[in-house]
């Protein structure tokens, strides 16, 4: 089970998300800062015993509101883990993620691809 409260760095401030709701494999978490209200979203497939076609999903919103709370606009990144057909292997997982987020970062291939770059 995740922790009920995790502190996150959002526009270079720390942000604490704390746990909103739990239940169905999934978990919400919300947080402010400043101008803003971010919403931490964890939820899982899990297949039948034996089964395959299990993911894992996190996802950040993120509402943006001027300094008299207008909403501007929303943001949002997701990533999703998937194993497609057979059993999960949590280390085939675990190197396909570190892989991917190493590579997206957050230093010029993250601006890259913000700049719709391919």
């Amino acid at each position: 089970m995740l922790d009920n409260s995790y502190s996150i760095t959002y526009d270079a401030a720390t942000v604490t998300m704390t746990k909103v709701k739990e239940g169905d494999y999934s978990s919400t978490y919300f947080g402010t800062n400043a101008n803003d209200k971010l919403t931490l979203e964890v939820k899982h497939t899990i297949p039948a015993r034996g089964g395959s076609n299990e993911s894992h999903l996190v996802r950040l919103d993120v509402e943006h509101y001027d300094g008299s709370g207008v909403y501007l606009r929303s943001s949002s990144a997701w990533s999703v883990i998937k194993t497609l057909d057979a059993p999960q292997v949590d280390s085939s997982v675990d190197f396909t993620t570190e892989a991917l987020h190493g590579f997206i970062g957050s230093g010029t291939v993250l601006a890259q691809i913000i700049a719709r770059e391919s």
